[in-house]
């Protein structure tokens, strides 16, 4: 059961990095917020990236 945990918790990592990454650029497609706000919250995604990803692990071992 173990392995299974950590390969969960190595894939939502992986994936979340990888979002944080390649795709935070559509951030600024969300219709009224985007235009408005989209350039300041990819800076503090940015400058914040390791707890972004602390916050999403923790929500999937809250989860599983």
């Amino acid at each position: 059961m173990g392995l299974l945990r950590a390969a969960i918790i190595f894939i939502a990592g992986n994936f979340t990095i990888s979002i944080i990454n390649k795709q935070l650029d559509q951030i600024k497609t969300v219709p009224i917020l985007g235009n408005v706000f989209g350039n300041d919250v990819i800076k503090i995604i940015k400058k914040n990236e390791l707890m972004c990803l602390l916050v999403v692990l923790t929500l999937v071992e809250f989860i599983i």
